[in-house]
């Protein structure tokens, strides 16, 4: 928000990544993280899991609300409960942070069946605490990683399903939105979002 008040306050034309913090009224670009977590949501109750939890980021970022709302309304419309206790909030790409948090916090939620975790190094964490206590992947609990990171299956040798950002058609939408706006700097704000894919795969099917 910051940043943004500043660039406006001198006239450098700019277009964010993400809706920014406060009411900063300003062209951005944003992932629909609503529909993101729903369709994972969605996935994980037409696979028979009826007891899934939300590992997220900060839950006082606009994006991260907007994925708790996306995940707390598949819920509700498959009848399940959307429960506060669903969602535990993690530190996405600390390793260490979030494993600290999961040894803490999972066993409090005992006989949850499935996971969506945002992060590529929260999604290593977990899985290696679930194999650590036994737990098989996905036979007892279904996994889906929100984010694509490649890597992260590899290591693990476990082809993740995955909510798949489109971060190229995002930056290339807002570079054409940022064209415009250096030839005309009257041009008005411009809001545009970009819908998330399920990728899915082993991790999260039925058994």
């Amino acid at each position: 928000r910051e940043e943004g008040e500043d660039l406006n306050r001198v006239g450098i034309p700019f277009v964010a990544l993400e809706k920014p913090e406060g009411d900063l009224s300003v062209s951005y670009v944003a992932v629909d993280n609503r529909t993101g977590a729903g369709i994972a949501t969605e996935h994980l109750l037409e696979s028979g899991r009826r007891n899934p939890l939300f590992l997220c980021g900060e839950t006082s970022l606009h994006m991260n609300r907007n994925k708790i709302c996306g995940f707390f309304e598949a819920l509700e419309k498959a009848g399940v409960s959307a429960a506060p206790e669903r969602i535990v909030e993690i530190v996405p790409y600390d390793e260490k942070a979030t494993a600290e948090i999961i040894r803490r916090e999972l066993p409090e939620r005992a006989g949850f069946d499935s996971l969506l975790i945002y992060g590529d190094w929260a999604t290593w964490a977990t899985v290696n605490y679930l194999r650590e206590r036994g737990m098989r992947i996905p036979e007892d609990v279904a996994v889906i990683m929100y984010d694509e990171f490649n890597w992260v299956s590899r290591a693990l040798e476990l082809p993740l399903t995955s909510v798949r950002q489109p971060h190229a058609e995002q930056l290339r939408t807002a570079l054409a939105i940022l064209m415009r706006k250096i030839r005309d700097m009257h041009q008005p704000q411009v809001v545009q979002t970009i819908q998330p894919t399920l990728l899915v795969r082993r991790s999260s099917m039925n058994y």
